[in-house]
């Protein structure tokens, strides 16, 4: 059975939608890329003092991504163990195999998306000069004075690009090992890479940045509950999930709905 052959038989109605959702997005990429390369260019020429976003930057992907792909594996070679001794005896073969490479891939979310977060807020959103909306009592506003010559850090590179290495590995990963969710996935992650990579070539970064702290945090709590789902007490992984809800309820809902509308 060839790769492809491989992914097309796990179109079921589901994984159809995606891909129809995915085909225009993918058309249109270099229309798109087009137009950004004039903005950033013209953003370049009238303001040639001004230090921001470079298509330079992209090159810390080559960097970035091994590290991610390398932390995966470091994290599985560390956890495989515990797994194969605390899973339940019901999986067996393949589907065991298969669930602790889930589990272990999981922690590193986990243990990745909280890292991030805490440099986020800490070297990026900390260093602005004015509150943020988010973890303040800042205005959505400030985030466009003086737009699109906005105030840069390294940082927000940092944390852009390490985001970025995130989505394409797991992009890359999902290639090489289709699942029955191959074309959902493959529709977030790639979507997601484009939306970071204009926002922040755009100079759209610091309101990119908070935007994924509010995604970032919450994932660190769906790694921890895909992680410890089969080996943990059913109360502790409740107890996780209420955390996801509060924090999808305070951020998602309250922050970006609620305080977005009446600012």
């Amino acid at each position: 059975m060839t790769k492809v052959q491989q992914i097309l038989k796990f179109l079921d109605s589901t994984q159809m939608f995606f891909l129809l959702i995915s085909i225009p997005f993918i058309l249109v990429v270099p229309y798109i890329f087009k137009n950004v390369y004039n903005i950033v260019e013209e953003t370049r020429i009238n303001r040639p003092d001004y230090v921001g976003p470079k298509w330079a930057d992209f090159l810390w992907l080559f960097v970035t991504l091994p590290a991610i792909a390398i932390g995966k594996y470091l994290t599985y070679m560390t956890f495989n163990g515990f797994y194969h001794r605390n899973l339940p005896i019901k999986y067996q073969g393949k589907i065991r195999d298969h669930k602790i490479e889930k589990a272990c891939e999981n922690i590193f979310k986990a243990m990745f998306f909280a890292l991030i977060s805490v440099y986020g807020y800490y070297m990026v959103v900390k260093q602005l000069p004015y509150d943020s909306p988010i973890v303040g009592n800042g205005s959505w506003h400030n985030y466009f004075i003086d737009f699109p010559y906005v105030p840069f850090y390294p940082s927000a590179m940092y944390y852009c690009m390490m985001n970025l290495s995130y989505h394409t590995e797991s992009a890359i990963q999902i290639v090489i090992n289709p699942g029955n969710d191959f074309f959902e996935m493959f529709c977030h992650h790639t979507l997601t890479f484009m939306i970071i990579s204009v926002a922040y070539i755009c100079n759209y970064h610091n309101v990119a940045v908070i935007c994924m702290l509010v995604i970032d945090n919450a994932d660190t709590f769906v790694g921890m509950i895909r992680a410890g789902i089969d080996v943990l007490p059913e109360m502790m992984s409740f107890s996780i999930y209420l955390v996801l809800m509060a924090s999808w309820i305070y951020t998602r809902l309250y922050l970006f709905t609620f305080d977005l509308l009446v600012s």
